[in-house]
């Protein structure tokens, strides 16, 4: 569907899904059997700060995901940013410097 013109919100929303369907719960838990309530997330997803929260799990901080903006992948970063306010500082600069 993404070949076909979909960002991968326009897909899920076509297939029935919804945006982010992915369960936190079985990492907590795997996390609080290694005695681990407090990380630092590696992600780019606000939506997953606060799914690891409501589990019981500390976020100590964010630390962004960081991969050069290109032809390929363009759109689908873009639609993530403006679709789910997921951060991408490339995506910033590189959007800074085409102005």
């Amino acid at each position: 569907m993404q070949d076909d013109g979909l960002d991968t919100f326009d897909a899920n929303t076509t297939l029935a899904f919804d945006d982010d369907e992915r369960d936190y719960g079985i990492a907590a838990g795997m996390l609080r059997m290694l005695n681990c309530t407090r990380t630092v997330l590696l992600t780019n997803n606000r939506a997953k700060l606060y799914g690891f929260t409501k589990t019981g799990i500390e976020i100590a901080s964010r630390m962004p995901l960081e991969a050069p903006i290109n032809a390929d992948n363009r759109r689908d970063v873009t639609a993530k940013a403006a679709r789910a306010g997921h951060r991408f500082d490339d995506l910033t600069a590189s959007l800074a410097d085409q102005s």
